[in-house]
């Protein structure tokens, strides 16, 4: 006679190990049922522990709400350091609006959580802030990278941050416009959104391009004028 088969017994997770989880499983609800379906009793039930687990680690459903947007930057983060890495500084533009405009479309109800007004300000919440500020720095670490290094003319600090700006801008801008079905193609124009980003991010950098040439310029015809003499000078 066969011996009887042990039951398995289920798994019991430990509040020291749950934090990732229930971020796991968050993300999942967020994505799948939409924001209005997320709680932090939703969570627990799905993970299978009691009600009062989460708060744990969460003390409320704002504070998870936070916790999930810093990591969607940080997702976004990585994903916009990889785009630049293997191309050059006049396609970085490009690449990134493509990059931010693909993790958009594969994380929708998070892209929006990321940017909405129940995560601002983003000076409330120190990680948050941390978080987003490494995903602008990569704009303007790329509005650097953009001038040519032998240009006399290059961007100071304030020019890349205004750059840096506009860039994401400009990012933002045609995602949330594709995304809510605002531009519309007919016809032989047709172009896919990844062309659209691409077109814009080279768009944008030949319009960059165009500024440091005349700044360039403005700066070489400067340094001329300086040296000339005044009639009768010793």
């Amino acid at each position: 006679m066969a011996a009887p088969r042990r039951r398995r017994r289920p798994k019991r997770y430990h509040h020291g190990n749950l934090k990732p989880l229930f971020l796991k499983v968050a993300l999942e609800v967020l994505e799948s049922e939409g924001l209005e379906k997320l709680s932090l009793r939703r969570v627990s039930m799905l993970v299978g522990v009691s009600h009062s687990a989460p708060y744990n680690h969460f003390p409320n459903r704002q504070s998870l709400l936070v916790a999930l947007a810093v990591e969607g930057f940080g997702r976004l983060f990585t994903r916009m350091r990889s785009a630049t890495d293997s191309v050059g500084p006049g396609d970085f533009f490009s690449a990134l609006g493509r990059e931010y405009f693909s993790f958009a479309k594969e994380n929708p109800n998070l892209f929006g959580l990321m940017f909405s007004r129940l995560v601002f300000p983003f000076s409330v919440y120190s990680e948050l802030r941390q978080v987003s500020s490494e995903v602008f720095e990569t704009l303007v670490e790329a509005a650097g990278a953009f001038a040519d290094p032998g240009q006399k003319a290059g961007l100071s600090l304030g020019e890349r941050t205004t750059v840096a700006l506009a860039a994401w801008a400009l990012s933002h801008g045609a995602t949330l416009l594709v995304m809510n079905q605002g531009i519309e193609w007919e016809g032989d124009t047709a172009e896919s959104p990844q062309d659209l980003m691409d077109r814009l991010g080279h768009s944008f950098s030949a319009a960059l391009n165009l500024q440091l040439s005349l700044a360039e310029r403005d700066a070489e015809s400067g340094e001329a004028g300086g040296t000339e003499r005044p009639s009768g000078s010793p």
